[in-house]
């Protein structure tokens, strides 16, 4: 099991992300955080982007089957 406690990543700009990942054997987790204060972020959208990316990603390392297949994870 992964406790997962944090690491201390925040954004370093009002109006940027912190964001960090924790890999695990059939687990990855993020931290995601902005300033509530700026205007210019939106830390549900970002999250929603950074998950959409990661299915892309899924369903490029799977064959018709809805399997992994190693040899289309290579370039």
């Amino acid at each position: 099991m992964i406790v997962f406690v944090g690491t201390g990543f925040g954004c370093a700009y009002p109006d940027g992300y912190g964001i960090n990942y924790l890999p695990g054997n059939m687990v990855l987790k993020f931290g995601i955080e902005s300033k509530k204060s700026s205007t210019e972020t939106d830390t549900n959208a970002f999250r929603e982007s950074v998950l959409n990316a990661l299915h892309d990603m899924r369903r490029m390392c799977e064959d018709v089957n809805g399997k992994y297949d190693a040899s289309t994870a290579r370039l």
